[in-house]
């Protein structure tokens, strides 16, 4: 029996090993690349004419609403033979668009074409995007979806009502109104790009707000924020808190820093800091030991938070005390506002050394 037993092994031994040889030779032969080629997945293009609402209902899939090169809706995605990803189907309804996910399922017949069609997918980046152009000049009135495992990407576009769950990425982009939520990791990105009326609840890592304009904006829930050359319209609200310290930098342009009034403020949350980070314990804090633990706590915990100004907001009136700090500044008929509430963290306007 375990001569058998031992034969069985060995010959199965044998064979993984001729296995393995004949793969790595039909690999440099360009097996691989014929398998992968035949295994690839088809760009599937689609045409559209009178979209004025677009419903994205899936996700795992990254999405890009760019410019059409034509007065046409185009649609561009590939389908799998794969369970990783939902199939995608889309159907036109008056002046809706919907793209509906459907379950995976696993259709592949043999590990070589599952291998030729994952070496695809990861080599050939459009395969995992969903892509629609929108002709120049048209106006979205509503787009919609979530993708909380992955992104949308707009560029070129305008859009009346936005309403996304997920991480997003803006290029030349205006939106009138609507939401963005997220969980707390990925990022939102927007450059040279027109935010109105819109309320953002996104604990994301980064909030990036560069070259643009922020008209009645309320920013909910936020960890890190960063204006770069921004220009405030109406009244722009934030909210930030974060466990840990993280920075609030505020560089408005020419324009918001002669018309924008700041209304700013950051809480100490002392049992919040102690909750995630360091702090010695002692049987008896009466001891001096233990009073002059709590003061270094304070000091190096103090280095990291408040409200710090650069020379170009040298007129801006800064009050702290043990409790958090405030600040103010209010140009001359200023009609715009920026009002910014934080909790344990730091407010850096302008250009400010940062603390370590």
């Amino acid at each position: 029996m375990k001569k058998k037993v031992t034969i069985t092994l060995l010959t199965g031994f044998v064979a993984l090993i001729s296995g393995l040889i004949l793969c790595g030779v039909g690999y440099f032969m360009g097996g691989i690349e014929d398998i992968e080629t035949m295994a690839t997945p088809v760009l599937t293009e689609e045409t559209y004419q009178d979209i004025r609402e677009i419903h994205l209902n899936f996700q795992a899939r990254e999405v890009r609403v760019e410019q059409s090169p034509d007065d046409k809706f185009h649609v561009r995605y590939a389908n799998f033979d794969n369970f990783r990803y939902h199939n995608l189907s889309l159907h036109q309804e008056k002046q809706t668009l919907t793209v509906e996910g459907n379950n995976p399922t696993f259709h592949i017949q043999g590990i070589m074409q599952f291998l030729g069609q994952e070496l695809a997918i990861h080599r050939k980046h459009e395969l995992q995007e969903l892509v629609i152009s929108v002709p120049k000049g048209k106006t979205l009135e509503t787009l919609s979806g979530f993708g909380f495992a992955s992104s949308i990407s707009l560029t070129n576009v305008r859009i009346k009502h936005l309403d996304w769950g997920g991480y997003i990425n803006g290029d030349n982009v205006t939106m009138e109104g609507g939401t963005i939520s997220s969980s707390d990791i990925g990022s939102l990105y927007f450059v040279n790009s027109h935010l109105k009326n819109m309320t953002i609840d996104a604990p994301v890592r980064t909030q990036s707000y560069q070259t643009s304009t922020l008209e009645n904006v309320t920013i909910q829930k936020a960890a890190s924020i960063h204006l770069h050359d921004a220009t405030i319209l109406g009244t722009t609200k934030m909210e930030a808190t974060s466990f840990y310290h993280t920075y609030i930098n505020i560089n408005l342009s020419e324009k918001s820093k002669k018309d924008t009034q700041l209304d700013l403020a950051v809480t100490y949350d002392w049992d919040l800091l102690r909750e995630h980070y360091y702090y010695p314990e002692y049987i008896d804090p009466e001891t001096d030991e233990a009073t002059q633990a709590q003061e270094e706590f304070r000091k190096e915990h103090l280095e990291q938070m408040g409200i710090k100004a650069g020379s170009e907001y040298k007129d801006v009136k800064i009050e702290e005390n043990k409790d958090g700090a405030k600040a103010s500044y209010t140009p001359k008929d200023a009609p715009n506002k920026l009002i910014i509430r934080a909790t344990n963290e730091q407010i850096n306007l302008g250009a400010v050394e940062l603390s370590h």
